[in-house]
């Protein structure tokens, strides 16, 4: 497993329009130096529009395979999560794609209470790992941050991505969080959020992160439009987890 380097983009997103959202996206791909992982924001093609279900797509439309040819094109892993419909349910899925090969998808499991969310979209009820280069990707989604039960490394992952659509008004949160899953699982966080202000009222601002095993913050995107990337150490894991074996003395998860 050798180092990886990972981009996070921290974008606006224009609502509804995946098609102008696809065009900014992958002009953002073109500048980015050797990426290796690149991620997206929760719901990036769309805004977090979880009232507006015309907007869901097909795992056979066109933003689906234009996320798929995007990652073979530019030879990158690519993530992000997009309005689904998928035999009359809805999903808020998270998408893979390590180099345009077999795409992969994580739907999210913990909805959202204080959105429509949770009354017109389906529950995802597995936990599942993508894999690059060698490195395992632990896929979440948004407001799954809340629950580390759902993140106990017993899949033995390197990486926890969270793409989002995280509020400002709860940012301070974010950052508690996300470097609580870190110290915990001893593993890399990506922590991919939007800025702006979407249709519903919603301020974003941003505070996109990587933070390394031991929840020290290794970069932070600026509150607005950001680019943020690292290269991730897999010896730094090792180092990290043999001088700190905390892993190995959890106790197993009971039902």
């Amino acid at each position: 497993m050798e180092n990886l380097k990972a981009y996070i983009v921290q974008p606006d997103v224009e609502w509804c329009s995946s098609e102008l959202n696809q065009e900014r996206s992958e002009n953002i791909i073109k500048t980015l130096n050797q990426p290796e992982l690149v991620v997206f924001p929760e719901m990036f093609l769309t805004g977090f529009a979880v009232k507006d279900m015309g907007s869901a797509v097909s795992m056979n439309s066109k933003p689906v395979k234009w996320f798929q040819e995007t990652a073979r094109k530019y030879n990158i892993a690519m993530m992000g999560s997009l309005l689904i419909k998928d035999e009359g349910k809805y999903y808020n899925r998270m998408l893979f794609s390590d180099r345009g090969k077999e795409l992969q998808y994580y739907d999210k499991s913990h909805l959202f209470v204080l959105s429509d969310e949770a009354k017109n979209f389906t529950s995802g009820k597995r936990r599942v790992i993508f894999e690059t280069a060698g490195w395992k990707i632990f896929p979440q989604i948004c407001y799954d941050l809340r629950f580390p039960d759902f993140s106990y490394n017993d899949l033995d992952y390197d990486i926890i991505v969270y793409s989002a659509n995280w509020p400002a008004e709860r940012i301070e949160h974010w950052e508690i969080l996300l470097k609580a899953r870190a110290v915990e699982n001893q593993s890399y966080v990506l922590g991919c959020n939007r800025v702006g202000t979407d249709m519903n009222g919603i301020i974003y601002n941003g505070n996109s992160m990587i933070i390394g095993p031991g929840g020290k913050v290794l970069a932070r995107a600026h509150e607005r439009e950001y680019i943020l990337d690292h290269a991730l150490s897999a010896d730094h894991i090792k180092e990290m987890r043999s001088r700190l074996p905390f892993l190995k003395t959890a106790r197993p998860k009971t039902a």
